[in-house]
């Protein structure tokens, strides 16, 4: 006897399980819309695919469907809180919470979402929350380890990390990283490996020159990306792309360990790289053919779409856009990658070049950038190599940053010749933009009286 085939939607949820998203939204298109479960699942499927209007709007129609399920008002809580409206994400975290109390994921939301209207203190509660309903939530317990390291509680939150990611150990099998020591005997062969994007890689090979000082072998397992930069870091005696076979060592650390294992010292916050010799001529010429007595200002306006919260740390370039076209300012365009798109069909003033298209990897930026006089960026890999050259860097801050950067101030530890320019409220870029420009005009009117 023939087996029936499986309905659209039944088929459409497969293929969401199997992480087959495209094929679950083709799927879904054929569906029938009005059953209760397409919604949902539509939600879902517009939710993991970026497409976050399509997602409130699907999910907005599932709680109709389905106001007494948990799961649903989560999802749209999810949902509301990706687009920026964080409030609306607490109340349907509520709705969630007062239908199941003891759901993890809906206290794990809701401090989310408390975290992105910096209000760190009640995130946290809602974080404990969470992993008092499931210890093992291991989402959880990296929310609050990130919570309190914003929040400035070092210790406390890079301790939290280290347990987070030692109890995680799928994550760390896909890592091929065993069970982590505490500290590092002097002596020892120490593999750092890169456990998150390529921001934090370059942020964190500062520790190898602090480990190399102890008498450590210091090797760095990095994304291919990164290898010709790694290798200029003091203290790395060799790197190998990840997904390489290992050397022989003692240790594997991941680099987020590092915060605990090694803490953070005043000599790990001077500059670190420097960029390869040789490299990007042809940006190099294009840099120095500039209009005769222009600064060189480089400008990224996007990290990675696929980057957690990346919807709230670029601004675009419309919102730079009037960074672009100031007197004495030649503007370098450093954007790579899907941030691109934003020069589409567009038309460019005389004041800007566009580099990105020479840029082939890490190591050609690092030499663009270590020819300009200031760098802009969002907060994407470009500010961490910024920094850590020891370029001057101006960095566009959402209102609720990465841990790295704080709450308040124009300083980090980190990088010392970064300045930090902060949004006042949520979305605010237009606010951080407009005293970017009026420091780069006094910044280029007080060069121009130098001269």
């Amino acid at each position: 006897m023939a087996r029936t085939p499986p309905s659209p939607i039944d088929a459409a949820a497969a293929a969401f399980r199997a992480g087959h998203l495209h094929e679950a939204a083709r799927l879904l298109a054929g569906a029938n819309r009005s059953s209760p479960a397409h919604a949902y699942l539509s939600g879902l499927v517009g939710l993991r695919l970026g497409r976050i209007e399509d997602a409130i709007r699907d999910l907005r129609q599932a709680v109709r469907h389905r106001p007494g399920v948990a799961a649903v008002h989560i999802a749209l809580a999810t949902a509301l809180r990706e687009s920026g409206d964080a409030v609306s994400a607490i109340a349907a975290c509520a709705h969630a919470v007062a239908l199941a109390p003891g759901h993890a994921l809906a206290q794990l939301e809701r401090g989310l979402a408390l975290r992105a209207l910096g209000r760190l203190v009640e995130a946290q509660h809602a974080f404990g929350s969470a992993l008092a309903c499931d210890p093992a939530l291991s989402a959880a317990q990296e929310a609050l380890a990130e919570a309190l390291l914003l929040a400035g509680d070092m210790a406390a939150g890079a301790a939290c990390f280290f347990a987070y990611q030692q109890a995680d150990r799928g994550w760390m099998a896909r890592l091929a990283v065993p069970r982590m020591p505490t500290r590092v005997e002097n002596g020892a062969s120490v593999i750092l490996v890169a456990d998150s994007g390529y921001g934090d890689t370059i942020q964190f090979l500062r520790y190898a020159q602090s480990l190399a000082a102890r008498g450590c072998r210091v090797m760095v397992e990095c994304q291919p990306g990164l290898v010709d930069l790694a290798r200029m870091a003091p203290g790395v005696a060799a790197v190998l792309a990840s997904g390489n076979a290992r050397p022989p060592h003692d240790v594997v650390l991941t680099m987020h360990s590092l915060l605990h294992v090694c803490g953070l010292s005043n000599s790990m916050v001077q500059p670190y790289l420097t960029a390869p010799p040789s490299r990007a001529v042809g940006v190099l010429g294009a840099i120095m053919a500039r209009p005769p007595g222009t600064r060189a200002v480089g400008v990224v306006w996007a990290g990675d779409p696929r980057g957690r919260d990346d919807r709230q740390r670029s601004p675009g370039l419309t919102a730079v856009a009037s960074l672009i076209g100031l007197p004495g300012i030649h503007v370098f365009g450093l954007q790579v990658g899907a941030g691109r798109g934003d020069l589409t069909d567009r038309s460019m003033p005389p004041g800007f070049t566009d580099l990105g298209p020479q840029l082939a990897d890490f190591a050609d930026t690092a030499a663009a950038m270590a020819a300009l006089d200031l760098i802009v960026t969002s907060d994407t890999a470009a500010a961490h190599l910024a920094g850590a050259l020891g370029r001057l860097t101006w960095l566009m801050l959402p209102f609720v940053p990465s841990w790295r950067w704080g709450m308040d101030g124009a300083g980090t530890p980190w990088y010392p010749t970064m300045r930090l320019f902060r949004q006042t409220g949520p979305g605010d870029w237009a606010g951080v933009v407009a005293r970017m420009r009026a420091a780069l005009m006094a910044w280029s009117a007080a060069d121009i009286a130098v001269r």
